[in-house]
């Protein structure tokens, strides 16, 4: 897991609705949990590197839409329970920015935000400080870009 994405999972989530993974889900596990979501036999779970879920069970991955390209510039993804998955962010870098605003993968369907966190946003300043999109433009733009399958 790269350093960045396991300090962001060890921080201090405030209200958000997440419970961090200290590894990546197995993929065995993650296939069993998103085949049996998807109801899909042939649904491919390789591509999704599963680091969270919230409350109801969804499940925040990394979606490696470039198998070449770096971990942390591949989009975030949020696969829900009730098919409703979508994209997050387009990378890890907004994807910090987005929770440094207080809203979290399964928050960031809903347009609802919770108090940020301080924590969260000194390490959206230390490991992405260029990044200029915040809060829900985040997903907004990343769903523009992005389309799961």
């Amino acid at each position: 897991m790269p350093d960045a994405l396991a300090e962001l999972l060890s921080a201090d989530w405030g209200e958000i609705d997440f419970q961090p993974r200290t590894e990546f889900m197995s993929p065995d596990e993650a296939s069993e949990c998103l085949v049996a979501w998807q109801h899909r036999e042939d649904f491919d779970s390789s591509p999704f590197l599963v680091f969270g879920a919230d409350g109801s069970g969804g499940l925040a991955a990394i979606w490696r839409v470039d198998p070449a390209g770096a971990l942390l510039d591949q989009p975030i993804v949020q696969l829900d329970v009730e098919h409703e998955d979508y994209v997050v962010a387009v990378d890890f870098s907004e994807f910090l920015w987005l929770v440094a605003a207080g809203i979290g993968p399964f928050e960031a369907n809903d347009d609802y935000a919770h108090p940020p966190s301080p924590a969260i946003q000194a390490l959206a300043q230390k490991h992405a400080p260029n990044v200029t999109r915040r809060g829900f433009e985040i997903v907004e733009h990343a769903q523009a870009v992005h389309q799961l399958p």
